[in-house]
């Protein structure tokens, strides 16, 4: 099976369309978040999986997201969300991209951190 096949899952890319813009005070313009028309395919999984104690129990690890290796998405483009193939949620929080690797001639491989909310973002 090749890695593309593996992706059975869409990813929902959200952009800034003012990243890298600044406005009349010379500032980084306000982020203005949209989602990307089509869904991208991807596979979802945790790496690391831990217990914590304390008082709360969790489990904590750190999210992978393998996306076909020409996609376009970025360190500075957020996930949405993660769903399967009939639309069913896998993952419906908001992550941020911080780290994008290339795994060899097949695919990219992305760590996600999830975001309690987003600014700008849109409901």
């Amino acid at each position: 099976m090749t890695a593309r096949e593996h992706m059975v899952q869409r990813a929902q890319v959200r952009r800034d369309a003012n990243a890298g813009t600044r406005d009349r005070n010379n500032q980084p313009a306000a982020p203005d978040w949209h989602d990307l028309p089509a869904r991208l395919p991807c596979w979802l999984w945790s790496k690391e999986e831990r217990q914590v104690d304390g008082a709360l129990n969790a489990k904590v690890g750190t999210l992978r997201l393998g996306v076909p290796l020409h996609a376009d998405i970025t360190t500075a483009d957020q996930i949405t969300g993660i769903y399967d193939r009939l639309g069913n949620p896998v993952l419906g929080h908001t992550c941020r991209i911080t780290a994008d690797e290339t795994m060899g001639w097949s695919h990219r491989e992305l760590t996600l951190e999830v975001v309690a909310s987003a600014v700008g973002a849109s409901a």
